[in-house]
Protein backbone atom coordinates (compact mmCIF):
# COMPACT_ATOMS: atom_id res chain seq x y z
CA UNK A 1 0.00 0.00 0.00
CA UNK A 2 2.90 2.54 1.43
CA UNK A 3 4.53 1.40 -2.86
CA UNK A 4 1.63 3.55 -4.47
CA UNK A 5 3.27 6.54 -2.72
CA UNK A 6 6.62 6.13 -4.55
CA UNK A 7 5.30 5.12 -7.92
CA UNK A 8 5.62 7.51 -10.74
CA UNK A 9 2.29 9.53 -11.53
CA UNK A 10 1.95 11.71 -14.97
CA UNK A 11 3.25 15.61 -14.28
CA UNK A 12 0.39 17.63 -13.92
CA UNK A 13 1.32 21.42 -13.73
CA UNK A 14 -0.99 22.39 -11.62
CA UNK A 15 0.10 20.67 -8.67
CA UNK A 16 3.60 21.57 -9.52
CA UNK A 17 2.96 25.15 -9.58
CA UNK A 18 0.39 24.79 -6.25
CA UNK A 19 4.18 23.12 -4.35
CA UNK A 20 6.06 25.92 -5.60
CA UNK A 21 3.77 28.61 -4.68
CA UNK A 22 3.72 27.07 -0.89
CA UNK A 23 7.25 26.57 -0.94
CA UNK A 24 8.11 29.83 -1.99
CA UNK A 25 5.99 31.54 0.62
CA UNK A 26 7.17 29.69 3.14
CA UNK A 27 10.45 30.57 2.53
CA UNK A 28 9.37 34.19 2.63
CA UNK A 29 12.44 35.85 4.09
CA UNK A 30 9.98 38.41 6.45
CA UNK A 31 8.95 35.01 8.40
CA UNK A 32 12.69 34.75 9.51
CA UNK A 33 13.99 38.40 9.80
CA UNK A 34 11.28 40.17 11.28
CA UNK A 35 8.57 37.17 13.43
CA UNK A 36 12.04 34.92 14.63
CA UNK A 37 11.33 32.10 12.53
CA UNK A 38 14.33 30.26 12.91
CA UNK A 39 16.05 29.68 9.83
CA UNK A 40 17.07 25.91 10.63
CA UNK A 41 15.86 23.12 8.67
CA UNK A 42 13.11 22.41 11.20
CA UNK A 43 11.93 26.22 11.36
CA UNK A 44 11.68 26.14 7.34
CA UNK A 45 9.66 22.57 7.76
CA UNK A 46 7.42 24.28 10.07
CA UNK A 47 6.98 27.12 7.72
CA UNK A 48 6.52 24.82 4.99
CA UNK A 49 3.81 22.63 6.95
CA UNK A 50 1.62 26.01 8.18
CA UNK A 51 1.38 27.46 4.67
CA UNK A 52 0.49 23.29 3.51
CA UNK A 53 -1.90 23.47 6.05
CA UNK A 54 -3.44 26.79 5.71
CA UNK A 55 -3.46 25.91 1.62
CA UNK A 56 -5.14 22.47 1.95
CA UNK A 57 -7.73 24.10 4.75
CA UNK A 58 -9.24 25.95 1.95
CA UNK A 59 -8.62 23.54 -1.21
CA UNK A 60 -11.03 21.19 0.77
CA UNK A 61 -13.68 23.63 0.76
CA UNK A 62 -13.91 22.67 -2.86
CA UNK A 63 -15.34 19.29 -3.63
CA UNK A 64 -13.21 19.61 -6.88
CA UNK A 65 -10.27 20.00 -5.35
CA UNK A 66 -9.99 17.09 -3.53
CA UNK A 67 -7.44 15.26 -6.05
CA UNK A 68 -5.04 18.41 -5.86
CA UNK A 69 -5.18 18.43 -1.84
CA UNK A 70 -4.06 14.80 -2.39
CA UNK A 71 -1.47 15.19 -5.09
CA UNK A 72 -0.10 18.24 -2.96
CA UNK A 73 0.47 16.15 -0.03
CA UNK A 74 2.07 13.51 -1.70
CA UNK A 75 4.19 15.78 -3.52
CA UNK A 76 5.20 17.26 -0.28
CA UNK A 77 5.75 13.85 1.54
CA UNK A 78 8.11 12.64 -1.38
CA UNK A 79 10.15 15.57 -1.46
CA UNK A 80 10.93 15.94 2.36
CA UNK A 81 11.30 12.03 2.52
CA UNK A 82 14.18 12.67 -0.49
CA UNK A 83 15.64 15.56 1.49
CA UNK A 84 16.13 13.68 4.74
CA UNK A 85 17.02 10.58 3.17
CA UNK A 86 20.25 13.40 1.37
CA UNK A 87 20.73 14.78 4.70
CA UNK A 88 21.01 11.36 6.56
CA UNK A 89 23.63 10.16 3.71
CA UNK A 90 25.50 13.69 4.06
CA UNK A 91 25.70 13.26 7.66
CA UNK A 92 27.02 9.49 7.36
CA UNK A 93 29.43 9.68 5.08
CA UNK A 94 27.49 7.98 2.30
CA UNK A 95 29.53 8.48 -1.26
CA UNK A 96 26.30 8.12 -3.32
CA UNK A 97 22.85 9.62 -1.90
CA UNK A 98 21.40 6.35 -0.19
CA UNK A 99 18.27 7.57 -1.99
Amino acid sequence: MILKLFRPTPPDDTIARLYGTIVAQARTPAFYQLYGVPDTVSGRLEMMMLHMVLILQHLERGAACLRSVRDCSTRSARTWMIACVRWASAILGCREPCG
